[in-house]
């Protein structure tokens, strides 16, 4: 994702010697100082494009050295200064995943003008408080490229002043966001979504806290595909949510207290024990973005089809998202749940079993079109057998 072309550059201004050094054929000694960036007679900026064509070349021992060299070769000040002298996206790009540990060097990367803005984006996600206010302060790449903005809502340690600056900025100009349909949704309802809410400095630390926890719920989800099924059912069941656990009314009562812009936030970004609260909230606004949260998984999509109490749009959201809805068991909470609209239910009616389509006939909190359509396909099916 946000991916930028790495192509060759031009090292024409490097000293030919230099150059001869950095070829495949090179003496392995000279290619490995390169790799260090220690070359002789080359100043920061040049010993930067020598990196960035080891690191991007096909010796991966040596690119790897490489990319480890880049930010440590020189002093940070000397380094910072020769980075605003690049003017290659791609050795920009490069460069953004070499400081990745180093906030003062990406500081250098995300303010030259010849950056990519998905190299922008690739780094507010990640980013610290202070490297993603720098971000913030460029408006006009901000309105160039929103996916900066959309990357920057999705990193829990970007300040709740800065997103809400750049949101609103986003609001007034007419920017979508469809990176992140729930909030795009809320920004164009009319609402105020920013008045009240819970305390600043509160909030950044529930919301640091719950972006962690779901990362980590995000990686054991992620292991699930190397189980076994027996391995598998068992992880899903100990990680199954229940949003009435004791355990979770501390969270409970602070999401009371939110604005809808910071229970929207904490919908897409928290851990799935607050999405499976918000998905409960009386807000639509805050609802809708809690079905799109990106923590949503399957299993989460299921349970919550047949529950009676979640808001209409909600059920709509899950019948029709394919990738949830074509499901067995999805469906059939989906036909069994009254709020799944008509037109959907009816349509997973011919993909459920007899057994299925014989209990719907009995069930009476289900619309009367659904029951009678049940019982004409099955009867379609076993001859009116009832035995089915």
């Amino acid at each position: 994702m946000f991916e930028v072309e790495r192509t060759a550059v031009d090292l024409s201004s490097i000293p030919p010697q230099a150059q001869k050094a950095i070829q495949p054929g090179a003496p392995p000694q000279f290619r490995a100082m390169a790799a260090k960036g220690s070359l002789p007679g080359l100043n920061e900026s040049q010993n930067l494009l020598v990196l960035y064509t080891i690191g991007t070349g096909t010796d991966a021992e040596l690119a790897a050295q490489a990319k480890a060299s880049a930010p440590a070769f020189a002093p940070p000040e000397v380094l910072a200064s020769a980075v605003q002298s690049v003017e290659h996206p791609g050795v920009l790009d490069w460069l953004a995943d070499a400081f990745a540990k180093n906030s003062q060097l990406l500081q250098g990367v995300v303010t030259n003008r010849a950056t990519n803005s998905n190299t922008i984006a690739r780094v507010a996600r990640r980013a610290d408080s202070a490297l993603c206010e720098i971000i913030a302060t460029n408006q006009v790449r901000l309105l160039e490229a929103p996916q900066i903005i959309e990357q920057m809502y999705l990193n829990a340690n970007a300040r709740v002043a800065t997103v809400d600056r750049v949101i609103e900025l986003a609001q007034r100009e007419g920017v979508e966001l469809k990176g992140i349909p729930g909030l795009n949704k809320a920004m164009n309802s009319g609402q105020d979504i920013f008045g009240g809410g819970a305390d600043a400095d509160i909030f950044e630390e529930l919301l640091a806290k719950e972006s962690a926890k779901g990362d980590s719920q995000d990686v054991k989800t992620a292991d699930l595909e190397n189980m076994t099924r027996a391995e598998r059912e068992a992880a899903e069941a100990e990680a199954e949510v229940d949003p009435e656990d004791e355990r979770n009314r501390p969270l409970h009562a602070q999401i009371q207290n939110m604005s809808i812009a910071q229970k929207i936030r904490l919908a897409t970004v928290g851990s799935r024990e607050a999405v499976h609260i918000l998905v409960q909230d009386n807000n639509k606004l805050v609802n809708s973005a809690a079905v799109q949260s990106p923590r949503v998984k399957p299993a989460d999509a299921i349970k919550w089809a047949k529950n009676k109490s979640l808001s209409d749009n909600v059920i709509s959201y899950i019948a029709n998202k394919r990738e949830w809805a074509s499901k067995y068991e999805c469906m059939v909470n989906l036909v069994e749940n009254p709020k799944t609209p008509l037109p959907e239910a009816l349509g997973f009616l011919v993909h459920l079993r007899n057994n299925d389509l014989r209990g719907l006939q009995r069930n009476r909190n289900i619309p009367g079109q659904l029951r009678r359509q049940a019982k004409t396909l099955y009867d379609k099916r076993t001859g009116g057998n009832k035995k089915g």
